[in-house]
C-alpha cells in the first residue's frame, strides 16, 4: 500500500481569499441574512425590556406610599407586559432561526454541488492518490462546519456585540 503524503500538492490560501470564496455562496441568500440581522437587532432591543420591567416591579413593590391594591394592579400590568415581550421574543427568535437554517441549507446545497462537480472533474490518478477518507471528510465535515459558520457563529457574534452595545447605551440613559 502506498503511503499518502498530506503535504504534497497542498495549496495555501490567505484568510482574505478564503473569506471572499465563502461569501460568494452568501450572495444568493443575502436578503435572508439581512432580514435575520434586522430581526436579531430587534430581538436584542426587545430583550432589554424585561430587565427594565423587573426593575419597575421591584420599585413598585418597594414603594411604601402606594396602597397594596394599586401595587397589585401595576405589578399585574407589568407582569402581563413582561410575559407578552417574552412570548414575542420567542416567536421572533423562531422565525430568525428558520430563516437562517433555510439560507444555510441553500448555501450547503450549492457548496456540495460545486464540490461534487469538482471531484467529478478530477483525473483518475488524482482520485487514486487521495485517500477516500480525506475526500469524504472534505465533502461532509468541512461543509457542515461552514454551515455552522453561516447559521450560528456569525449571527451569534453579531447578537452578542449588539447586546453589549445596547446594554451599555441603556445603562447610560438610565
Amino acid at each position: 500500500m502506498q503511503k499518502f503524503d498530506d503535504t504534497k500538492n497542498v495549496k495555501t490560501y490567505k484568510d482574505k481569499n478564503i473569506i471572499k470564496r465563502l461569501f460568494k455562496y452568501l450572495k444568493p441568500v443575502k436578503w435572508q441574512f439581512i432580514g435575520a440581522l434586522l430581526l436579531t437587532t430587534l430581538i436584542v432591543l426587545v430583550d432589554l425590556i424585561p430587565a427594565y420591567l423587573q426593575g419597575e416591579i421591584i420599585g413598585v413593590l418597594a414603594n411604601e406610599d402606594m396602597l397594596n391594591s394599586e401595587k397589585l394592579k401595576i405589578v399585574g400590568i407589568l407582569f402581563v407586559s413582561f410575559m407578552g415581550i417574552i412570548i414575542a421574543t420567542s416567536v421572533i427568535n423562531y422565525f430568525t432561526s428558520m430563516m437562517l437554517q433555510k439560507a444555510g441549507q441553500r448555501i450547503i446545497q450549492n457548496m456540495r454541488r460545486d464540490v461534487f462537480v469538482h471531484i467529478e472533474g478530477l483525473a483518475i490518478a488524482q482520485i487514486n492518490a487521495t485517500p477516500v477518507g480525506k475526500l469524504v471528510t472534505r465533502v461532509t465535515s468541512d461543509i457542515n462546519m461552514i454551515n455552522e459558520l453561516y447559521t450560528n457563529i456569525i449571527i451569534n457574534f453579531i447578537r452578542q456585540v449588539l447586546t453589549l452595545v445596547f446594554t451599555t447605551v441603556v445603562m447610560l440613559i438610565i
